[in-house]
């Protein structure tokens, strides 16, 4: 451990790690969850409605073992994300509706400007944050197979996962990948 304070030495990376590892272990012990690889925590139960918007407040904390000139530190900060209530289905039936005039390729297009690119939260099973790669618009969650031996649906998977069941099976759905993924490129 003596190594720890040599800043060029390469065993200083060992501790380092098993420290932040067993921080990070202790944080999830009580609730809080790390969104992405980012060593940000958040208390999923303590989410807060923003009066007279869509939106939630998550708080949470920022937290890591650093090796600075003066020895070892613990770096913690206050940190809050900010979360849009609303579904994706929701948004794109509010888009459908304010180019209700467009023709079906145009308000795909405006639905495609509006989520590429963007970052989603899945609000069921562990609040995963996806990044959106595309959007499908002429498939069903009947006609994707997410495991062969089986042929298991999508919406099957959903169902037996999640206890979820999707109402509406002809839905855009998202081509998406998760967050840390898109971090590591």
């Amino acid at each position: 451990m003596s190594d720890i304070y040599r800043p060029d030495s390469k065993q200083a990376f060992m501790p380092l790690s098993f420290l932040n590892s067993l921080l990070k272990m202790q944080l999830k012990m009580i609730g809080y969850s790390e969104i992405g690889r980012s060593k940000k925590y958040f208390d999923n139960t303590s989410r807060r409605e923003v009066p007279n918007t869509n939106l939630f407040l998550y708080s949470g904390y920022s937290t890591s073992f650093s090796l600075l000139e003066g020895g070892l530190y613990l770096r913690v900060d206050p940190v809050n994300k900010i979360v849009r209530s609303e579904s994706v289905l929701k948004l794109i039936n509010e888009l459908y509706g304010q180019y209700s005039s467009a023709s079906k390729e145009e308000k795909r297009n405006v639905v495609k400007e509006n989520l590429i690119g963007k970052c989603v939260m899945a609000n069921y099973g562990t609040n995963r944050y996806w990044k959106v790669e595309a959007v499908l618009f002429d498939t069903n969650t009947d006609e994707i197979v997410i495991d062969k031996n089986t042929n298991q649906t999508l919406g099957e998977y959903y169902q037996n996962k999640y206890d979820l069941t999707i109402k509406n099976k002809k839905q855009p759905l998202l081509k998406a990948y998760a967050r840390e993924r898109f971090r590591k490129q």
